[in-house]
């Protein structure tokens, strides 16, 4: 999938689990954690491509964005492989959570979460960048750490819950690239190899492919006319989430089952 459509499903699949958890009383995140969280989730699913030189990450710091992504690039073996992993994302919980746990830092504003304030800036960054609210990396940056600035004032218990944000973005841009031709190596760097018999058969042969990746091609190729659907279906799911939670956070229900009722 293009960056976009990974930002714009991390944002989607946020504001759904979010609302799940929410039904379920399982945890509940005030109005404002849910905006911010969105914006997140939707940097955090441009992650996996730090591994690609070409990336959307990878512009935004000359010649440092470039290096620090091809290093990774080559750690991970090359595009879609040891950072599009199930080890992957059980390493990305686990990093984000020891750094959020041992980055805490006295200052004369209180205690300031290095770890979270540093994931803010980025994520934002990186968010604002792709879903094109500007296209100056500078500005980006700025917002990014305007962004910062409010989580610290504003919503300090973010630490909690960001590493299930950075996770979950995370995740669903490895199901987002497992559902195009190209696939995903799951297992890295083993790559099991399907059965002859299974080879010989139509369809079936393209779920497990003879390179040892998975797929479920429904969207074609990357940046197919599926994708676009898809993602501005993401787009629109999105705009009506955040719309309804920032009604919410004005004592003002707009849900389509609330406005139902006046028809």
């Amino acid at each position: 999938m293009m960056g976009y459509s990974h930002a714009m499903s991390g944002a989607a699949g946020w504001y759904a689990v979010t609302s799940a958890s929410a039904g379920f009383g399982w945890y509940e995140l005030r109005p404002e954690e849910q905006l911010a969280g969105a914006i997140l989730c939707a940097g955090a699913a441009l992650l996996p491509d730090a591994d690609h030189p070409s990336a959307t990450i990878a512009h935004s710091i000359p010649i440092v964005g470039r290096t620090v992504t091809g290093a990774l690039g080559h750690a991970a073996g090359g595009h879609r492989k040891g950072m599009h992993t199930l080890w992957s994302i059980a390493g990305v919980f686990v990093l984000s959570l020891l750094l959020g746990l041992i980055s805490n830092v006295e200052t004369d504003f209180g205690v300031v979460n290095i770890a979270a304030l540093v994931a803010t800036v980025a994520l934002t960054t990186f968010a604002v960048k792709v879903l094109r609210f500007t296209r100056n990396w500078g500005i980006a940056w700025l917002i990014g750490m305007a962004a910062a600035v409010a989580m610290f004032f504003f919503q300090p218990d973010s630490a909690f819950w960001l590493p299930i944000c950075i996770t979950l973005g995370y995740g669903i841009h490895l199901l987002g690239d497992a559902i195009t031709t190209g696939g995903i190596a799951w297992f890295y760097p083993w790559l099991p190899k399907p059965p002859a018999w299974l080879v010989a058969i139509p369809v079936v042969n393209r779920l497990w492919m003879k390179n040892g990746y998975f797929s479920v091609p429904i969207l074609g190729n990357t940046g197919s006319w599926r994708e676009n659907i898809l993602a501005f279906g993401f787009s629109m799911y999105v705009l009506y989430a955040s719309l309804v939670i920032f009604a919410e956070a004005w004592g003002v229900d707009i849900r389509f089952a609330t406005l139902l009722q006046y028809l």
